[in-house]
């Protein structure tokens, strides 16, 4: 089964901006669509309808960007709520981790001038 390597490749295309015209944009988006929605890969899904979305911006297509910008990001939304947390309490406890460690490494290297 190469659905996802297909759908990645598809992706990746839509993301590097590789087609001129936006209804090359358009039909390629909508076979990656298709082949994440028929895999159920959700968290492809917003992230093709995110490529997508900026794709389309870059045409100037800004009512279809959007549009596809917003339903990745309520995909996105649906998925953390899904795990049971919200996507920005998330951010903010990664966010907390890295500043403690910080000040951790930060503390340690001046116990080590000093001592």
């Amino acid at each position: 089964d190469t659905r996802s390597e297909r759908a990645l490749a598809l992706r990746m295309m839509m993301w590097s901006r590789r087609y001129p015209e936006v209804e090359q944009t358009r039909r390629v988006g909508q076979q990656c669509l298709a082949l994440y929605e028929s895999m159920g890969d959700r968290d492809s899904m917003a992230q093709a309808l995110e490529s997508w979305g900026f794709a389309a911006d870059c045409h100037a297509a800004f009512e279809e960007s959007q549009e596809h910008l917003e339903r990745s990001l309520e995909m996105r939304r649906s998925l953390g709520d899904r795990l049971g947390v919200e996507l920005y309490i998330a951010a903010i406890v990664a966010f907390g981790v890295r500043l403690f460690n910080n000040l951790a490494v930060i503390r340690r290297q001046l116990l080590v001038r000093l001592g």
